[in-house]
């Protein structure tokens, strides 16, 4: 149901998307399920940033866990 999501108020915009959303829908007990995706990465280069991503995972983990 597309209409949760419209809901959200989701505030990462990041790598962080897609997390966020799990979060908040396991903390009102929304049934999840996987759907397998092909990845297709053509030698591209990562722009995942270590520090500054692992920081914004933290973050919202904390922020899920304390509010």
């Amino acid at each position: 149901d597309l209409d949760l999501f419209n809901e959200l108020n989701s505030k990462e915009d990041g790598y962080q998307f897609e997390s966020e959303i799990l979060l908040k829908k396991i903390n009102i007990k929304s049934k999840i399920k996987s759907v397998q995706i092909s990845t297709i990465y053509n030698d591209s280069k990562s722009h995942i940033n270590n520090f500054i991503d692992t920081y914004k995972f933290i973050k919202l983990i904390l922020r899920n866990i304390l509010w």
